[in-house]
């Protein structure tokens, strides 16, 4: 346990403050889990659909972009299509 604390200590030591912040916060409001993957049109943490909008705003958005899933909140990564 001590190697897998200092392994994620260590990961998170390279993410900006604020969206620690906001990652450490989704996680503690929902259920342990601040990131979902994206999984065609679900989310992976809520498991439902994102209107037609909001995911042609998510693959029109540039390389770096953070992107929220619109029912949940949780912050998204893409996934397998």
């Amino acid at each position: 346990m001590e190697a897998l604390h200092a392994a994620r200590a260590q990961a998170a030591g390279e993410v900006p403050g604020e969206l620690l912040a906001t990652y450490e916060s989704l996680r503690q409001h929902l259920g342990g889990t601040g990131v979902a993957r994206l999984v065609g049109s679900r989310c992976g943490g809520c498991h439902l659909s994102l209107p037609a909008t909001a995911l042609d705003q998510l693959r029109r958005q540039s390389a770096g972009t953070i992107s929220y899933c619109e029912q949940c909140g949780r912050i998204l990564v893409p996934g397998a299509h």
